[in-house]
């Protein structure tokens, strides 16, 4: 049994980590969304639409991906 334990800590821990992983990425993303609102010209809205939110998010997540298959693909 206490390796059973040992192993539902181990999942747990990694609950906790996933979360908080989550959240920091969430932080990171209203921040940034904070920041591009705030470099809009103040007579606009001080509102990036949805679409334009998703459309940035799409490039960020596949700059990033591209950056990682790089490093995995001069890895191997």
């Amino acid at each position: 049994t206490s390796i059973d334990d040992q192993n539902s800590d181990h999942n747990i821990h990694n609950e906790i980590l996933n979360v908080s992983n989550q959240s920091s990425a969430l932080s990171r993303v209203n921040w940034q969304n904070e920041k591009l609102n705030n470099m809009l010209p103040s007579n606009n809205i001080h509102q990036i639409s949805p679409t334009h939110f998703s459309i940035l998010s799409i490039f960020t997540i596949l700059f990033i991906l591209q950056k990682k298959t790089s490093q995995i693909i001069t890895y191997i």
